[in-house]
């Protein structure tokens, strides 16, 4: 499944570059979760001095096609180079990393060079298209249940790879890590994060 995240390429220019083809095997139709929106925030924190200046800068990284420029790619033609619309880091640039998803305003910037020049236009379609959980916006607070959080991560951890990978017996394993999951706290952990759903779609009005 794709998550509906513009946060993250849909191809692969390194790999392009290198010559190999990427092939994609979705297993379900595009979707936003629910808690795609708090993929990547930029924030304001607490103790923050001014907050009005620091909620003015974010709005100026948000809305500004130089900022992320900047950002993204660093001084044109002499960390990067735009070709056909797309930025390329220049070899034995100073300014070259892969933090490019970071960038809050990711459509305002070129995209990576090996991409197509329409990426954006793409994201807005797929985007557009892609199935919207009920429960967009919701976020989980598990502070009530960090002992089961805990347990439940410690046995999920233990059988995840093992299975995925193929070194178990899935007949075998999975009911096991189940049945693990179970007297880690599964239930207790599921209903309070149904609790917190349902007192948030009440003061949603869903």
């Amino acid at each position: 499944a794709h998550d509906a995240n513009p946060s993250l390429d849909t191809f692969s220019p390194g790999g392009l570059q290198a010559g190999w083809t990427d092939v994609d095997a979705l297993g379900s139709p595009d979707f936003t979760a629910s808690n795609s929106i708090a993929g990547m925030p930029w924030c304001i924190c607490s103790n923050t001095e001014d907050v009005v200046a620091a909620m003015q800068y974010l709005n100026f990284m948000y809305t500004s096609s130089e900022w992320n420029e900047l950002f993204k790619w660093g001084e044109k033609d002499v960390d990067f180079e735009e070709i056909d619309g797309t930025a390329k880091f220049k070899d034995g640039a100073e300014y070259n990393h892969a933090l490019q998803w970071l960038a809050p305003g990711q459509f305002l910037a070129m995209p990576e060079y090996g991409n197509p020049t329409n990426l954006w236009d793409i994201y807005e379609e797929f985007n557009a298209n892609a199935v919207v959980s009920e429960a967009s916006g919701f976020t989980f607070d598990n502070t009530p249940v960090t002992n089961e959080y805990t347990a439940l991560s410690n046995a999920y951890s233990e059988y995840q790879k093992s299975i995925e990978y193929g070194m178990t017996d899935p007949d075998t394993a999975i009911p096991e890590m189940i049945e693990k999951l179970n007297a880690a706290g599964y239930q207790r952990y599921m209903e309070e994060k149904q609790t917190q759903l349902d007192a948030w779609r009440a003061n949603n009005g869903k």
